[in-house]
């Protein structure tokens, strides 16, 4: 009898039979690679300007962990998935990188930064899901999902995102933005969403950035109040990818 979809036994068989079958390895280094492409510049710089704890949720076979790593050689960067096999096979790839492999994904221990991508489409109750993700995350949570996904959706996926589906807050957290882009269509023939959230330390620590660097907002709206909600929608291309931004600030 076959194993539920989405089930721990279902994911083990699809991570040994048929994930590098269908290049998944190749369409991980890909999102992972878009979502560093595609992360405000903000984000970027504060990941990047000190030594960081970074986990990636969910991490298959471990290629975006090597991607991360490339992209913020400075950071301590971790994978952790429910699957024994695509851990087994993540660290016999790259065993310079700590592999994870909890009871359904359960985080053991914080980090600085917690990035899932392509994860929580998988989930009925994603939301939930994410706010017991930021309980272990101390700044930033990065989310990568597929974006108004064309039906009838993947066999896989329980969930469909759209401009309403991401909540302003997941616990003390605050969206800081959401960026859609097209990934390269060998890949994901549709959108995909980037959703960035900060905690009130990341809030605190970056406060004295919000002259120097852009906020998602006009400068003038820059320093507003903490109640303050403000929206930018600009449509342009970065490296052949088309992409729309809709930032939100919360000061």
């Amino acid at each position: 009898m076959a194993a539920p979809i989405n089930s721990r036994g279902w994911w083990n068989c699809y991570f040994e039979s048929q994930w590098e079958d269908n290049h998944g390895r190749e369409q991980t280094r890909h999102f992972i690679s878009l979502l560093v492409n595609y992360l405000p510049s903000k984000e970027h710089q504060w990941i990047s300007r000190e030594r960081r704890s970074v986990l990636d949720w969910g991490c298959a076979l471990g290629d975006g962990v090597d991607v991360l790593r490339s992209a913020f050689p400075c950071c301590e960067i971790s994978g952790l998935d429910f699957s024994q096999v695509a851990v087994e096979k993540a660290r016999a790839a790259y065993p310079q990188y700590q592999f994870l492999l909890t009871d359904d994904g359960v985080i053991p221990s914080n980090y600085d930064v917690i990035v899932t991508s392509n994860c929580l489409e998988h989930y009925p109750q994603p939301f939930e899901l994410a706010a017991r993700h930021v309980e272990h995350s101390r700044y930033l949570y990065l989310v990568m999902v597929p974006f108004e996904e064309p039906e009838p959706v993947h066999e896989s996926h329980v969930q469909r995102f759209t401009i309403n589906s991401f909540p302003d807050e997941i616990g003390a957290f605050k969206k800081l933005s959401l960026t859609v882009f097209r990934p390269l269509p060998q890949y994901w023939n549709a959108p995909q969403a980037l959703v960035c959230y900060g905690s009130p330390e990341y809030h605190a620590e970056t406060a004295a950035w919000r002259d120097g660097l852009d906020c998602g907002t006009e400068a003038s709206s820059c320093p507003g109040s903490a109640q303050a909600v403000r929206l930018r929608i600009a449509g342009h291309r970065r490296n052949g990818h088309q992409t729309q931004q809709i930032a939100s600030s919360h000061w």
